[in-house]
């Protein structure tokens, strides 16, 4: 009887894998985008200028660069499981330390060390999702796992203000994380019950192998590509329509609420279609070209309906790119289950390094001289993700089984 019903039982329990693992990039995102969503009460409390607040809002990003690599070069060697639990308990305890900081280093040290599980999950996306979904599916997972670091944005955004006091949301933050931290140690397995021992190896030698794959560099740029023009577009929008087009608070929160919102479908609308489809560039790359070109029309046209239908379709078009590239690691054979955390790690510090860099310190500048120009060079670093794909081979399931296919009849 215990044979017969082991294959269901997988097959529910890796629901919960993902409910779990979701939770903690929910959780950890409502945390960290309180900060934005408390700026009026925050920047007189602690007295900063906006350099300082902005780099609240971006020095998680900063963590997840530095952390990333190391993170999936750990969970290779020891397990997902036990990397995301210390990365969890470690944000926890930053979160409690946040309600008591009384200064802006104090301060930006803990969102700092909030990342710590940010970083752990975003590199072992691919090597945990795809040990409990089938190749068919491994995708869509990512897919929602993003969706689920969407929502958690959308919460803190939505919700943060309802709180009587800063410290008071930051303490619900903390114990909201604590919680999703408890449930992910008691219900979290490293893998499913009858999969196979992945081959234990010094730390180095699965970075080495992982960073020997060119196809992981390319996701890689393609994941840093997109995060910049999206970070870079997202962050300046509610500013520059209220500067340029004289657009009020409301209407531009609005406004980039439909891209927000574009974004979250997108990223498992892409993921689903590439599972259904099998193959990952015929969808990656008409997506992403219409969706680079409807961003910019967004921008130009006139605030209200047009704007707001043109911000929603271009993010939801252009928003499948990232979780796909996440998802390489567990396509590639030179890479699979046991070097896929050293890759994920790759892919996601990269990701983080045009999050981070190139919005902070090459478009950020530029804001004072033209927001026009940020908008444009946004959307073209969105599209140079089609650039990137002309060079990465075709590794959707489909032409994968394609390749097999042509092996088996050739030694035949």
């Amino acid at each position: 009887m215990s044979n017969i019903n082991q294959p269901y039982t997988q097959k529910t329990y890796r629901w919960v894998i993902l409910a779990v693992f979701g939770l903690i990039s929910v959780t950890g995102t409502f945390a960290q985008y309180q900060v934005a969503a408390l700026a009026y009460q925050i920047i007189p409390m602690y007295k900063l200028n906006s350099m300082q607040f902005a780099s609240l809002i971006s020095v998680p990003m900063l963590g997840t660069f530095l952390l990333s690599l190391g993170a999936g070069a750990l969970a290779d060697r020891f397990g997902v499981k036990q990397v995301v639990t210390a990365g969890a308990f470690i944000s926890v305890a930053a979160a409690f330390l946040r309600v008591f900081a009384n200064n802006y280093l104090g301060f930006l040290l803990c969102m700092l060390l909030m990342a710590t599980v940010m970083s752990m999950q975003n590199a072992n996306a691919s090597k945990y999702l795809g040990m409990w979904f089938s190749k068919e599916q491994m995708g869509t997972a990512i897919g929602a796992f993003y969706v689920c670091n969407m929502l958690g944005i959308s919460i803190g955004l939505a919700t943060s203000a309802l709180f009587p006091s800063v410290r008071s949301a930051f303490l619900a933050a903390a114990f909201i994380m604590l919680g999703a931290a408890l449930l992910w140690l008691i219900l979290a397995k490293n893998k499913p019950a009858g999969a196979p021992e992945l081959p234990v190896m010094p730390v180095l030698r699965y970075v080495k192998v992982a960073a020997r794959s060119r196809v992981i560099w390319l996701a890689g740029a393609t994941a840093g590509l997109y995060m910049a023009g999206s970070v870079a577009f997202n962050t300046f929008l509610p500013t520059a329509l209220n500067v340029v087009k004289q657009a009020d608070p409301v209407t531009a929160g609005a406004m980039a609420a439909a891209l927000t919102l574009g974004n979250t479908i997108g990223s498992l609308l892409g993921p689903v279609l590439v599972d259904r489809i099998g193959l990952i560039k015929p969808v990656v790359i008409p997506l992403t070209i219409i969706g680079a070109v409807v961003l910019y029309f967004g921008w130009v046209a006139p605030v209200g309906t047009i704007m707001s239908v043109c911000l929603f379709i271009g993010g939801l078009f252009a928003g499948g790119s990232l979780p796909i590239a996440l998802s390489f690691p567990m396509r590639l054979k030179e890479i699979g289950p046991t070097y896929a955390g050293s890759a994920g790690g790759i892919i996601s510090m990269l990701q983080m390094a045009g999050a981070f860099f190139i919005p902070t310190f090459i478009l950020a500048p530029m804001a004072e001289i033209n927001y026009g120009f940020i908008f444009l060079a946004s959307v073209l670093l969105i599209f140079a993700v089609v650039i990137v794909y002309i060079f990465i081979p075709e590794v959707g399931l489909k032409a994968q089984s394609g390749r097999q296919h042509s092996q088996i009849t050739s030694s035949d």
